[in-house]
């Protein structure tokens, strides 16, 4: 009998071990889920966090960039707005012909291929100077036949200038003729308004460039520019009387 009350005490003793062993694995594995479970939603929700921190600032530098376009475009459109209300023809560039030397300058276009260049207003006088201006008055700076841009020009010889300036101080009114059917689009003509203007203001001579842009009855060997000159362009003032 006392042999199995000690046996029945061990195995007592033992259940109750197991028992207890089983209820702090059981603690343990909660503990440790609880513990994962933690650090699973602190790690969730850090990802959520950094997550919205990163759409955030993703956000931030969508707006940065569209504001940034916005003002870049805003600044394009104003710049185009007041570069075509400003936009000038080249002709009345202040980089071109000086404003005091612009007011010397006055074009009459006669007829559609027929133009007229005075140079502070040039009285009419009975005797005429008239020579070409191409090859004549002036010559190209590229040595090429055709002038390159309105700058390719100097005069024929250095001593142009001087003789002209003596045939007005001996009572000749100086005249250009000049052929220039290849001005066919506005900006060769708008050019070479420049260039004549830019001649007869470093002439600094009351003058006038009779300029024929097609083959008609104004073109050099005819004589229709030379009857305007003695009809219409001469203020009255008979030539060779």
């Amino acid at each position: 009998m006392r042999n199995k009350g000690i046996t029945d005490l061990f195995a007592s003793l033992k259940t109750h071990l197991i028992y207890t062993r089983s209820l702090k694995t059981i603690t343990s594995k909660q503990a440790t889920t609880r513990i994962k479970d933690s650090t699973t939603t602190t790690v969730a929700l850090a990802a959520e966090a950094a997550s919205k921190r990163k759409y955030s600032l993703e956000d931030e530098k969508v707006e940065e960039t569209v504001e940034k376009k916005a003002k870049i475009t805003q600044t394009t459109t104003v710049s185009a707005s007041l570069s075509s209300a400003t936009a000038i023809h080249p002709f009345f560039s202040k980089s071109a012909v000086s404003t005091q030397s612009a007011s010397q300058v006055s074009w009459i276009e006669k007829s559609e291929g027929f133009l007229i260049c005075q140079f502070n207003s040039p009285a009419g006088k009975s005797k005429i100077a008239a020579f070409d201006l191409d090859g004549t008055i002036v010559t190209t700076k590229s040595g090429n036949v055709h002038a390159k841009d309105l700058h390719d020009w100097k005069w024929w010889t250095t001593s142009v200038p001087k003789k002209l300036k003596e045939l007005d101080e001996t009572g000749y009114k100086i005249v250009l003729l000049t052929n220039q059917a290849g001005l066919k689009t506005p900006v060769k003509l708008g050019n070479f308004k420049i260039k004549a203007a830019n001649v007869l203001t470093k002439l600094g001579i009351p003058s006038q460039v009779l300029v024929s842009t097609r083959h008609d009855q104004y073109r050099k060997p005819m004589t229709s520019a030379w009857e305007w000159l003695q009809e219409e362009g001469n203020e009255g003032v008979d030539i060779g009387g």
